[in-house]
Order: structure tokens, then sequence, then C-alpha cells
């Protein structure tokens, strides 16, 4: 029963223009541990409201702002979030503050022009953030 309680419930949360699958190579890793993995699929008008009990929740790119509001909201029911790579606010700026940081390097169109939605084609996935990913 001891071993049993030292296993963890991973939760993890894809970043933008991602879904679940992002995640399928690495949730055998932790499984094979005995460790339960949650993948979630995130729907673009809202967040999930599943119960989370005493989970480690995994956030990766814009993600890390989903995993940072959930812990705030659900202290008491997540034992630890992990950012990879991800947006991870402060306790000073609102969490669009990254977001707009972020995207102050980024030109889309003439300075008159207002940024609406992020896409990535599949040949900058493919260049830009996979080129070295099987």
């Amino acid at each position: 029963m001891a071993e049993a309680e030292n296993k963890s419930h991973f939760v993890l949360v894809h970043g933008v223009c991602h879904g679940a699958w992002n995640w399928f190579k690495l949730k055998p890793q932790p499984e094979s541990a005995g460790h339960r993995v949650t993948l979630l699929d995130l729907a673009a008008s809202g967040v999930n409201m599943k119960a989370i009990h005493d989970a480690i929740v995994v956030g990766h790119g814009l993600g890390g702002l989903n995993l940072a509001l959930a812990m705030d909201l659900f202290p008491h029911k997540i034992s630890v979030g992990v950012f990879l790579s991800a947006f991870m606010p402060d306790t000073i700026h609102q969490p669009s503050y990254l977001v707009d940081k972020n995207f102050e390097t980024v030109t889309i169109g003439s300075p008159e022009e207002t940024f609406t939605m992020t896409t990535m084609s599949p040949n900058f996935l493919k260049s830009r953030l996979y080129q070295v990913s099987p």
C-alpha cells in the first residue's frame, strides 16, 4: 500500500496550436512507473472543469497560463505545477502581459493592423518547432 501512495497523477496540458496528441510519446514513461497520466484537450472557448485531485499538472507553451489559472483556482487540489517551456505569469502583471510582451517581437502585417489570431502553418511547424523531432 505504501508504494501506491508514492504514485502521482500527472495532468499534461498542451500549448497553442496543439492538442492532447502532443504528449502521446511522453505518456507511456510515467505510466510504466505506475503513475496515472491524463492528457487534456483544451477547448477554445473554456476550461474543462473535470475534478483534479492531488494532481501534478504540466503546462507547455500557452498551456502555462491555463496551468497558472488552475493552480490559483484549485490550490488544495494541485500538488505541483510544472511549466515546461511555458508562459509563467508573475504576481505583478496580468497574465495577458506575457502574451503582449511575446508578440511585441512578432511583426504581423502593418502597424495599423490589429492582431486577432495566431496560426502556424505546417511548414513553420516543421522548420521552426519540430525540426529535430522524429
